[in-house]
């Protein structure tokens, strides 16, 4: 009994709630379903992101770089355009942190899969 009390409790740490609020095991229980489902839902939207934001990095790095720089020459650039530079570093960023936010909840389901 004391076993499952403190799985109880180890389950109303990993839940969103209010500090305090008084939950009964049937709540924690619907509480964390919900929130497990939340997570697989947002785990899915950023798995989809991250598949977006990989063709998007292919796409804008497509064509060669020497092919690039023979065609800034052809319009008179001789400076590699700042704009996509800056892009590909914002969605250098975007990833690393989409990576970092799937890494914390896998290790959160996993937690939970484990109690």
């Amino acid at each position: 009994m004391q076993s499952i009390n403190a799985g109880f409790q180890s389950l109303k740490t990993l839940i969103p709630h209010t500090d305090g609020e008084k939950l009964s095991k049937a709540a924690i229980l619907q509480q964390t379903a919900e929130y497990i489902f939340s997570l697989e839902q947002e785990k899915t939207r950023l798995l989809q992101q991250n598949t977006q934001l990989k063709r998007f990095i292919q796409e804008l790095s497509g064509s060669s770089p020497k092919r690039r720089r023979a065609e800034d020459k052809d319009e008179g650039i001789g400076s590699p355009d700042i704009w996509e530079d800056e892009k590909a570093e914002d969605l250098r960023r975007e990833m690393i942190e989409l990576r970092q936010q799937l890494d914390k909840e896998r290790s959160v389901r996993m937690m939970l899969e484990e109690q």
